[in-house]
């Protein structure tokens, strides 16, 4: 009798100790919170946070293409603004130098006109010559350009149907147009290159007007027809003007 009732109360004990199954999953299940459980547990604060950091997001993801955006429409409006400046330098250097031919011309008349009516038609082959020589220097250089843009096309072509170009066996044709199409400018290159030549050359000039005002001045002086002052300063301004 003893042994049964200490067996029954360790049996009660170990039952009372024993977790209860449903309990123990309920407990150890924790609740999972879904967006619609979020948004329904929000109040208007919560809301108008979330709104304000998705507005946030969305920015920060497309921060990256407008900066973009601006970085080019900047560099653009640099790029126009160069463009314009170096047209307006052109007019001023236009008329700077027109000037200073001009003004030149007339300090030189005004100093010793005998001299300047000797020197100033010598001095006209140099501005002649440079006025024709940056005409025909001009020309050859855009038919050099254009001959490049036919080579450049020709390459164009070839790369973007390179398979085309292959399977036909069109490489040695295709190198041979773009020979053909460098020819010009090798002729054209050629001319530029003799044009620049003279027009340089053409710079001698001012050493024969310097001797002839030497020459012309020194004897003004002599006959005391002109103040040696007078003499060296108009032909600067001559030569210094036409150059």
């Amino acid at each position: 009798m003893a042994e049964s009732s200490s067996a029954r109360k360790k049996n009660v004990e170990l039952s009372r100790n024993k977790p209860d199954g449903k309990e123990k999953s309920s407990s150890s299940a924790a609740p999972s919170g879904s967006l619609k459980t979020v948004l329904n547990q929000s109040d208007w604060k919560d809301m108008l946070l979330m709104i304000l950091g998705s507005i946030g997001s969305l920015a920060d993801g497309s921060a990256m293409a407008l900066m973009m955006l601006i970085v080019s429409s900047l560099m653009n409006s640099y790029g126009d603004a160069s463009f314009t400046l170096q047209d307006v330098n052109k007019i001023a250097n236009f008329i700077t130098n027109t000037t200073l031919f001009v003004t030149a011309q007339l300090a030189a008349l005004y100093l010793s006109w005998r001299l300047a009516i000797v020197a100033i038609p010598a001095l006209s082959m140099l501005v002649v010559a440079g006025f024709v020589y940056a005409k025909l220097l001009g020309d050859v250089g855009n038919k050099i350009q254009a001959a490049y843009e036919v080579a450049g096309g020709i390459v164009e072509q070839a790369v973007s149907s390179i398979r085309t170009v292959y399977s036909y066996v069109g490489e040695e044709r295709t190198v041979k147009a773009y020979k053909i199409s460098l020819e010009p400018t090798l002729k054209h290159g050629i001319k530029q290159g003799l044009m620049k030549g003279m027009a340089i050359g053409t710079i001698g000039v001012t050493f024969a007007v310097w001797a002839l005002q030497g020459w012309y001045g020194s004897t003004l002086v002599m006959h005391k027809k002109a103040k040696g002052g007078d003499v060296f300063t108009a032909g600067v301004c001559i030569v210094y003007g036409g150059l």
